[in-house]
């Protein structure tokens, strides 16, 4: 609704004599889009607006009386990505070092298990079984899918010493009360904005470079970079493809290539 409202703001303003669908033509598409961008929006952003309202004109084609969509023309534009990079041994040591209460176990939990902010901040102790030494869980953001799998992660020494340290009777609910509430009341940024708070405290510069209009610095190291080092650690110690894909959950070698940040020593 938010879409198609701006587009029928900047249309009434633009084209007044535009009433229907079949009057958007090719050039008024290709306008709109520039508009857009002249804005200051990004390359995400004004490739969602585009397949969104093809989507709707092709939807809508026979109704409409379109004979052409108008939006079928319109190229996106190629996106700059912003990826999240991996911890220096160095930072890694001074982030977890520094850390008390439930930081030292979030931050145990990205490292340890390469999971996801949602899934470390909502993780429930019935996932943990410390005497079996695993951790099992289904990823929050694959939940949904039919091929969706349930993984088991051997527990780390170091996460189970950390886990270990609640009493066996207190071990219900969420393995951290604390940030599963600020997440589940207050959402992923407010999570992730302490987290990035804690590595500013320690030193590491978290913003990356700002390219093109984008008015705010894209986010180069946050808590999906313990993501990024817990493949690249497990691709350094020598574990097979097939191990690391079974512990991240990646379903493809080709997007685990993205994830790995390979050492000198592997090279």
């Amino acid at each position: 609704a938010f879409q198609f409202g701006r587009f029928e703001k900047w249309l009434a303003k633009t084209f007044p004599d535009c009433k229907t669908m079949k009057q958007v033509s090719p050039e008024i598409a290709r306008r709109f889009m520039e508009q857009l961008t002249g804005d200051g929006m990004t390359a995400n952003t004004t490739n969602k607006y585009r397949g969104f309202l093809h989507l709707i004109f092709r939807v809508l084609a026979k109704p409409g009386r379109v004979a052409v969509n108008p939006w079928e023309g319109v190229k996106q534009r190629p996106l700059q990505t912003a990826h999240r990079r991996a911890l220096t041994v160095d930072e890694l040591r001074e982030v977890c070092g520094q850390a008390t209460g439930e930081m030292r176990g979030l931050l145990a939990l990205g490292v340890y298990t390469g999971a996801r902010l949602a899934d470390c901040c909502l993780m429930p102790w019935g996932s943990v079984d410390l005497p079996r030494g695993e951790i099992r869980y289904s990823p929050r953001k694959t939940a949904s899918r039919t091929d969706s799998k349930t993984l088991k992660i051997p527990i780390h020494p170091v996460l189970a010493a950390i886990l270990s340290e609640t009493p066996a009777a207190k071990r219900r609910g969420y393995v951290l009360p604390r940030f599963a509430k600020s997440y589940t009341e207050s959402g992923a940024a407010r999570v992730s904005q302490i987290v990035q708070a804690h590595f500013q405290a320690c030193g590491i510069q978290t913003e990356g470079e700002s390219r093109g209009k984008r008015k705010v610095a894209p986010v180069a190291v946050g808590f999906h970079s313990l993501r990024h080092t817990a493949v690249s650690m497990l691709r350094d110690a020598g574990a097979s493809m097939s191990a690391t894909m079974a512990i991240t959950g990646h379903s493809s070698a080709a997007l685990l290539d993205t994830y790995t940040h390979a050492g000198a020593e592997t090279v």
